[in-house]
């Protein structure tokens, strides 16, 4: 009986023993996957984070293009007026020599409403100092009659005209077309 009673307190001992040992299994599998699941949110909250730097990334990059892109279309307004601005004052100074051509122009025996293209190679105070044919109108008597007109009216009219202003025009010569 004695034996059974130790037979018993024994396998009553490995049962809690073994009990026990179950216990801290569970508790280290416990930890194990509480360890994983805090891990687990840390790389979630650090792709969140990854993901938002991202989006901010991309939203900064589109303002910016947004920004460059209002930028590059003022300063092309900016141009466009510029150019339109040149080529007025451009337009007011061939209509001037244009008419003081017209007013040499000897029309006598010479066909009328030709039109011929000449460039013209000028100095700042609108003396002619090479003049070329560049588009004939037919008439040889009617190009050539243009062509003394221009001479004869040399000077040309450019009173007023800015430096700068005249090298990007007719410093590098101006074709202009006389038609009368």
């Amino acid at each position: 009986m004695e034996e059974k009673k130790q037979y018993a307190r024994a396998l009553e001992q490995k049962e809690r023993k073994l009990e026990a040992e179950n216990q801290r299994a569970r508790e280290v599998a416990e930890e194990k996957r509480r360890q994983e699941d805090q891990k687990k949110r840390e790389i979630l909250k650090s792709l969140q984070d990854t993901q938002q730097k991202l989006e901010d990334l991309e939203r900064s990059a589109k303002l910016q293009k947004q920004q460059k892109d209002k930028k590059m279309q003022q300063q092309q307004v900016r141009v466009d007026a510029a150019q339109v601005e040149m080529q007025d004052k451009l337009s007011k100074y061939i209509n001037l020599i244009r008419i003081a051509v017209q007013k040499e122009w000897a029309s006598i025996g010479v066909d009328k409403g030709l039109r011929v293209l000449y460039k013209l190679d000028l100095n700042e105070s609108g003396v002619v100092i090479d003049i070329e044919l560049d588009k004939s109108s037919g008439n040889s008597a009617y190009d050539e009659s243009v062509r003394k007109a221009i001479l004869i009216a040399s000077p040309l009219p450019l009173t007023g005209i800015k430096p700068s202003f005249f090298n990007e025009t007719f410093g590098r010569g101006v074709r202009i077309d006389f038609q009368f």
